[in-house]
């Protein structure tokens, strides 16, 4: 009855036609989003992940991380919370969280330009 969700993504056709009430910023964001899991060995990353606990477990292991680290998040994250961000921030030593404001589970997305502002910066610094 709908077509599949990848046709939506990569429209050939008369996908588009199909669906005029789609909006265009809708499926670029939701592009961006999906690009991840384009990468070779996504797939069994997240089972893995999954099948691991998640982050359940990652508490324990955190604290070993001893490279410097830049957390950026969403201050609206409306997928994993803001908690998290905290959390991480005080389990790794050295660590630097930036809340990205006006920014929610894809900051990358919602305030690109913070968000490589904040990356080269962190990169120039030797990451400090």
């Amino acid at each position: 009855m709908f077509p599949p969700f990848q046709s939506i993504l990569k429209p050939s056709g008369n996908t588009f036609l199909a669906l005029p009430m789609i909006d265009p910023m809708l499926l670029d964001a939701l592009r961006c989003s999906l690009l991840h899991q384009e990468m070779p060995g996504w797939k069994g990353a997240i089972a893995s992940f999954t099948q691991s606990g998640g982050y359940a477990n990652l508490r324990s292991r955190i604290a070993q991380v001893n490279h410097p680290t830049l957390i950026l998040w969403g201050e609206a994250d409306d997928v994993l919370g803001t908690d998290d961000a905290t959390k991480f921030e005080q389990s790794i030593s050295g660590s630097q969280l930036i809340w990205i404001l006006k920014a929610s589970h894809v900051p990358h997305y919602d305030q690109p330009q913070s968000v490589a502002a904040h990356l080269l910066t962190f990169a120039r610094r030797g990451g400090h």
